[in-house]
């Protein structure tokens, strides 16, 4: 039953671009509730207006260098080498480094169909919290069509904040309000996101440790920004 939550993995593998939506697509931190601590990362929830489905937090750290994880992030083709049960991952448009629309498809159980999804992702450096966030949220797009075969499901938002905490070591932290839609019941839903995300973070460490990869010079240039407000 852990693969009703795959499609949040589809959701961490974006691009990016800065455009001043960022700061609105960002949850207020005071709305967010501690609920535990797992394996060294916190998960908050909060409620969602008009929604059962809860938003969820997960922050913590990996071992891995703020290069590797935004290159691993923006590396959307290779992404279902690695990511837990990712099927399909597709640009529809690389506009740029830093701006692109993605399609996804994930794999349920049986007898629940796959979901798939198309998504629109930017870069926001907010400086007050010292974090490049990746923002991505649904959009309807005419190049990809309802398919019949698979549930299309609806993605709030979805942001990764990431800032270096050593060479070696990444702060990360994930907030995401996503629906799959169809038949799966809202309490299913909450229970799976708890966790879902710290299966998805230790992949990201793994693949960043395996593979190592050629940071792109849109991404430089953002990362040197951040590393700027740091000092």
């Amino acid at each position: 039953m852990n693969k009703i939550f795959i499609l949040l993995s589809l959701v961490l593998f974006i691009s990016i671009d800065a455009w001043s939506i960022g700061p609105s697509t960002i949850p207020d931190e005071n709305a967010w509730k501690k609920e535990k601590e797992i394996e060294g990362y916190t998960i908050y929830s909060r409620n969602e207006e008009g929604s059962s489905i809860l938003g969820f937090k997960l922050a913590g750290k990996i071992n891995a260098p703020i290069e590797q994880v935004m290159q691993h992030l923006r590396d959307v083709e290779r992404s279902s080498e690695w990511t837990p049960g990712l099927v399909i991952k597709q640009t529809i448009e690389d506009k740029s480094d830093l701006e692109a629309i993605t399609y996804s498809v994930s794999e349920m159980p049986w007898p629940l169909k796959s979901r798939d999804y198309i998504m629109h992702n930017e870069l926001f450096l907010h400086k007050e919290k010292k974090l490049l966030y990746v923002i991505s949220y649904s959009i309807d797009d005419p190049r990809k069509g309802i398919d019949d075969n698979y549930v299309r499901a609806d993605i709030g938002y979805s942001n990764i904040g990431v800032r270096p905490v050593s060479h070696n070591e990444t702060y990360i932290e994930w907030t995401v309000f996503a629906d799959p839609k169809g038949i799966v019941p809202a309490f299913v839903v909450n229970f799976y996101q708890k966790k879902y995300g710290i299966e998805f973070f230790k992949a990201l460490e793994k693949r960043c440790r395996d593979k190592k990869l050629d940071l792109r010079p849109g991404l430089k240039k953002m990362l040197a920004q951040l590393r700027g407000i740091l000092k």
